[in-house]
């Protein structure tokens, strides 16, 4: 079991297994505890493909957050990670009555969006929800 503690994030406890006499490594998804009406989008991956990115899109105002464009009112995406397994992080500091689509796009050109292994986990007030990507 591997376990995560910071103070001003939630803990990370996932089951891993490792190999014995080997190195793995193991990315932390810990999250800032969220504020009322607040929504954390996290994205993780495999070591392929080495890039894979987060983006966030708006109906209103219409406003697209990824690599390139890193806030829209409301929304920042805090780290692009490009050199596998992640995180990326999208935060929406105050949810809105508009429409959000959360994506995920390959950037590198190695292995497939497929086998990345890739998973979003969004918190917000009802709870956290768990996306496998493919």
């Amino acid at each position: 079991m591997l376990i995560g503690h910071r103070g001003g994030y939630t803990s990370f406890r996932e089951g891993v297994e490792i190999e014995p006499m080997t190195a793995q490594e193991q990315p932390l998804e810990l999250l800032s505890n969220d504020k009322k009406g607040q929504l954390t989008a996290v994205l993780t991956w495999g070591s392929r493909p080495s890039d894979l990115d987060a983006y966030m899109v708006m109906d209103q105002p219409s406003c697209t957050v990824n690599w390139e464009k890193r806030t829209c009112p409301g929304v920042a995406l805090s780290v692009d990670a490009i050199d596998s397994h992640g995180p990326e992080t999208i935060t929406i500091s105050s949810v809105k009555h508009t429409g959000y689509t959360f994506k995920v796009v390959q950037h590198s050109n190695d292995g497939t969006l497929l086998d990345s292994n890739a998973i979003v986990r969004v918190r917000s007030d009802y709870g956290e929800f768990v996306f496998k990507v493919g």
